[in-house]
């Protein structure tokens, strides 16, 4: 996401608008260093809501593995160090949903798509371009 200016929060010159939530995305899937898998999500000031798409997408220095992908959805003021995803608990349901609604909400202003699983022959395309 594109950053903003905080000089008018800093000096009080103005009332800048506080965003309500980021995106982000890793790329580098299970890298040598790293080992993350390939995900992006969505970080608010009480939640992180995480997918791994888990695929290197034959982008250089990412690992050619590609996993099922998974969800994470971590409550960071009831769990701080983010040890145990509530995603499949049911007091979340609607929390979830409102979290992925939102991040599909800024993939779209940011000019990103959500991750769609390459067919066989659209991954030996991608390889191929390495």
């Amino acid at each position: 996401m594109q950053g903003v200016s905080l000089l008018p929060r800093i000096t009080g010159l103005s009332d800048a608008q506080v965003r309500d939530a980021f995106y982000y995305r890793y790329y580098e899937h299970d890298d040598h260093m790293h080992h993350v898998w390939a995900h992006y999500g969505l970080v608010t000031e009480r939640y992180k809501l995480i997918y791994y798409y888990a695929d290197g997408l034959g982008l250089a220095n990412a690992g050619d593995v590609t996993y099922p992908p998974e969800w994470e959805l971590f409550d960071t003021d009831e769990d701080p160090h983010e040890l145990h995803s509530v995603y499949f608990d049911p007091r979340y349901r609607q929390v979830r949903e409102q979290l992925k609604e939102r991040l599909l909400e800024l993939q779209h202003a940011l000019g990103d798509v959500p991750y769609e699983r390459p067919t066989p022959a659209q991954r030996a395309k991608l390889i191929g371009k390495r």
